[in-house]
């Protein structure tokens, strides 16, 4: 019974460190009159005579690879050689124009939701009262649900451009492998 109390804790442990989702927090600073510096992540709780000093440090987020995003995808996906099995150089190709489609799409949206957090950049700056910071928290919990579906979209995207490039180099390695055997055997005819 010990044992499977310490195995669930771990797991449970394990799980919920694996599956969380790191908190976004914004955070504000002022100095009181005193010299002092205090910190807040809700500007609300600022004192109003100190909301015209607030300063905000906005989140930097850098790439892993440490790259500028230059595109979705850019020039992740290979063409099937018209060589290839069944004519598949020509559906190939109808797939490739497809994921372009949805490549500029999701460019589009990612500038507009760049677009709409600047906006609320500059919102959450210009807000002075109480009803103006609750109206910039509504409209970040919106963005913020707009950019997590955007997210997943572009996972999903992102995971039928590796499936489509996966099948390109399997078909394409068959093809080489047929095209040598072929090659073999008339060389093993003419001699």
């Amino acid at each position: 019974m010990k044992h499977f109390a310490i195995i669930f804790l771990a797991s449970f442990f394990t799980v919920t460190t694996l599956f969380s989702i790191p908190a976004r927090a914004d955070i504000y600073s002022y100095v009181d009159e005193n010299g002092k510096r205090h910190y807040t992540n809700n500007p609300e709780e600022v004192p109003a005579r100190y909301r015209a000093d607030i300063t905000y440090e906005p989140e930097v987020s850098i790439p892993a690879d440490g790259k500028k995003n230059q595109g979705i995808m850019r020039e992740d996906i290979e063409t099937v050689p018209a060589s290839a099995d069944s004519g598949a150089g020509a559906a190939g190709n109808d797939v490739i124009r497809q994921f372009r489609a949805e490549e500029q799409a999701l460019n589009k949206e990612f500038q507009s939701l760049k677009e709409e957090r600047a906006d609320l950049e500059r919102l959450k700056q210009s807000a002075k009262t109480p009803e103006d910071f609750q109206l910039y928290s509504m409209r970040l919990r919106d963005f913020e649900q707009r950019f997590n579906t955007f997210h997943k979209k572009r996972k999903a995207f992102l995971k039928k451009v590796k499936e489509y490039n996966e099948g390109v180099k399997k078909r394409t390695l068959e093809a080489l492998q047929k095209l040598e055997k072929d090659e073999s055997g008339k060389k093993g005819n003419t001699l």
